[in-house]
């Protein structure tokens, strides 16, 4: 198991973020995200097994186009399969990015879940540094309110140099777009958001 507890340790209830990577033909979730969806499934046991509460929010809206099916549904599914009841896995179908990915996750969070007071986010290994920077941002400051941990496994479907250099990127990018925004506060996001789903879009074509 290879997520770390400490920042979330005394937190009674939590929400696990699973981002989403893609869906393939059959309407499962890729390689990456199958991987992630393996990391909350252990998370989700372990706090089950303390008796702790965890809910688990599936996140991805982007379709497979022969299946219809989003990212959100396929890690849904895989996770049933896995044997985890229902009622304990939301699916967030507005994002398309780790960015609205987690703003998406944490809005859901907030109205929908009661506000769980730990966080752990899953991702590739490889791009922590960016969801930290969007963590601090879109859920707050550590411990102000929430406790979260980026929890980063080991992904051989996203590595090397490339990948790597991808990460910097938008890194920077990230930084730009939410600097001066108040950590935590969605309603002074969102306009960042909005923008950024009118321009993200375009930005991938010019980099492609």
């Amino acid at each position: 198991m290879s997520f770390d507890l400490y920042s979330v340790l005394y937190a009674e209830d939590v929400a696990i973020i699973v981002c989403g990577a893609g869906v393939d033909d059959k309407g499962l979730p890729l390689p990456m995200g199958r991987v992630r969806a393996d990391e909350a499934y252990e998370i989700f046991k372990y706090l089950e097994g303390q008796g702790r509460r965890a809910d688990i929010i599936v996140s991805g809206g982007r379709e497979n186009f022969t299946t219809g099916v989003t990212e959100a549904r396929a890690l849904k599914n895989y996770l049933e399969r896995k044997g985890i009841d229902p009622s304990y896995l939301h699916p967030e179908e507005n994002s398309f990015d780790l960015l609205t990915n987690e703003f998406y996750s944490e809005e859901l969070a907030r109205n929908e879940l009661g506000s769980p007071e730990g966080r752990y986010i899953i991702i590739s290994k490889l791009m922590i540094p960016r969801t930290s920077v969007v963590s601090k941002y879109v859920i707050g400051k550590q411990g102000e309110p929430f406790r979260w941990s980026v929890v980063g496994v080991n992904d051989p479907y996203y590595s090397g140099l490339k990948a790597g250099l991808r990460e910097k990127f938008w890194s920077v990018v990230y930084k730009l777009l939410l600097l001066g925004s108040y950590p935590g506060d969605l309603e002074s996001l969102r306009p960042r958001i909005r923008l950024w789903e009118m321009t993200a879009g375009e930005m991938r074509k010019l980099l492609s």
